[in-house]
């Protein structure tokens, strides 16, 4: 999602808005809209910001697929 998690759907940044158009631009998909709606109305009900999803997510994601490509690894 590179980032997008993190804002709600509409807001675009001056980077958004510097790829769009580029081969760098990755359009939204309707997918990708409504899993950000949905983070958004969790956010809204715990008092969170979207840059917690955000950041959890990552850690969840990249630490967990780092540490699993280490350990198979070592294991070879």
């Amino acid at each position: 999602m590179d980032g997008r998690l993190a804002r709600p759907v509409d807001t675009q940044t001056e980077r958004y808005n510097a790829l769009a158009g580029t081969p760098l631009d990755k359009p939204r998909r309707d997918s990708d809209k409504e899993i950000i709606k949905r983070v958004e109305e969790i956010v809204k009900k715990r008092g969170w910001t979207m840059c917690h999803i955000q950041f959890n997510h990552l850690i969840t994601v990249c630490i967990r697929s780092h540490v699993f490509v280490r350990l198979r690894g070592r294991l070879e």
